[in-house]
């Protein structure tokens, strides 16, 4: 918890205290002097950031999660943050990782990897429905259109500056004139939609499109209520490789063994980073077999589709 921020700590059912200001304390810290802390269940602009990042790449993050089981690792031995659990395994794991990291990624690359990649010869892209954290904020693409619905998404990933451009709308009733993009990205949009808005979103991606489509997707059913606040996050239909295949997309498996996944994409697993990396190494199998993986990958290109 940051300087000058207020902390409300509920000592009762019919009492809250207000401290104010409570520097370098948090919930672990209130709990050692007996009060008492709760879980709020708001947003956490932190957790975003985990959707285009590995661990190992936010600067100084070991360091901090080093002081912080310091501080409380005799009373703790599990500490579950915002940025993943803590752990003296996990720490040790961490360690290797900041070495090891970009070796990692060369030998199992993870979307963030291959994005960059498809889209390097890419100078224009439209990123729809690209939420607050889109991958391609770590690709080299010198203009880009984010278009999104939800306002606190749109203002977060405005924050960031991810997309040269932003438009709020609704993508069912988006509209584009035909070749204005080199690529259009769909990234875990399609199950949102109805499987007759998906299909629709997809010929009219293809309009758009100069060089290439590339939609990410859950493979197969996969519940998912509303969150954040979103209705919008709710998923309305599921997609198979088989069915991405008919429509002219060359499909590959992402994120690993579905079986290792539960809900909302999460490491069904613990300790959450031993598993992740258990993931990945499946993930040089399933990227061959989508049948297998958690996510597909489906990536359209229309120069060679012309060429035919």
């Amino acid at each position: 918890m940051k300087s000058g921020m207020t902390l409300y700590v509920f000592t009762n059912p019919s009492q809250v205290r207000q401290i104010d200001p409570l520097p370098n304390c948090g919930c672990l810290s209130a709990t050692r002097l007996g009060l008492k802390a709760y879980l709020i269940p708001i947003t956490c602009s932190k957790c975003c950031l985990r959707a285009s990042n590995q661990l190992w790449e936010f600067r100084d993050l070991l360091e901090f999660q080093k002081r912080l089981y310091g501080k409380h690792g005799k009373n703790y031995r599990h500490i579950y943050a915002s940025m993943g659990e803590i752990s003296c395994l996990s720490l040790k794991s961490m360690e290797v990782m900041k070495v090891l990291g970009p070796v990692y990624l060369r030998l199992f690359p993870n979307l963030n990897t291959i994005l960059k990649e498809e889209l390097a010869d890419c100078d224009t892209v439209l990123d729809i429905g690209c939420g607050y954290a889109s991958p391609i904020a770590g690709c080299d693409v010198p203009f880009s259109v984010g278009i999104e619905l939800f306002e606190p998404y749109l203002v977060e990933s405005q924050r960031k500056s991810i997309h040269s451009q932003y438009i709020k709308a609704d993508i069912r009733r988006l509209e584009f004139k035909p070749k204005s993009f080199d690529a259009v990205l769909a990234i875990e949009v399609l199950e949102h939609l109805t499987k007759e808005e998906g299909y629709d979103l997809i010929k009219r991606m293809k309009d758009w499109a100069v060089r290439k489509i590339i939609i990410t997707a859950p493979n197969g059913y996969r519940e998912q209520d509303a969150y954040d606040d979103n209705p919008l996050q709710e998923h309305k239909s599921y997609w198979n490789a088989d069915e991405l295949t008919r429509l002219g997309f060359k499909v590959f498996g992402s994120e690993g063994w579905k079986r290792l996944r539960g809900y909302r994409g999460s490491i069904k697993h613990r300790p959450a980073l031993v598993w992740r990396i258990v993931s990945a190494l499946t993930q040089k199998i399933t990227y061959y077999y989508p049948t297998k993986a958690f996510q597909l990958l489906a990536i359209r290109n229309l120069e060679e589709s012309n060429k035919r």
